[in-house]
């Protein structure tokens, strides 16, 4: 259900970080020596390809929270008739208590949460 708002749903698996090359046991090898700055070289180019994908996974991942975080918005501000600072509120809440389970998990948080402040809303205003 909510798996448009996941990165992997749109740019694929995490990638996996280039390995550092070791260094080599003999420094004083020449050849040794060359074949390590050759592997140091391929390593920086790798690393700063890898960088570069994590940024735009990054930035594509804080696009669609704000999308996911809008569209639970929206459906509060439909049914409930919260502001937008309620909502932020309430997703803060969700998202620290279940962003380590998941999108599911916020948006039924979110859900629980607010029922809970609508209910509290009610008995204020009585």
């Amino acid at each position: 259900m909510y798996e448009e708002y996941t990165v992997k749903y749109h740019m694929g698996p995490y990638p996996e970080r280039p390995s550092k090359p070791a260094k080599p046991a003999n420094m004083l090898d020449v050849n040794e020596l060359k074949a390590y700055t050759e592997e140091v070289e391929k390593y920086n180019i790798e690393i700063a390809k890898y960088n570069d994908i994590i940024s735009k996974r990054r930035e594509k991942e804080n696009e669609l929270d704000k999308k996911f975080k809008q569209h639970l918005a929206e459906d509060n501000k439909k049914y409930y008739g919260f502001s937008d600072e309620i909502c932020d509120m309430i997703y803060s809440k969700a998202y620290d208590d279940g962003h380590a389970s998941g999108l599911h998990e916020i948006a039924s948080i979110y859900e629980e949460l607010s029922d809970f402040v609508n209910n509290i809303l009610k008995l204020s205003k009585k």
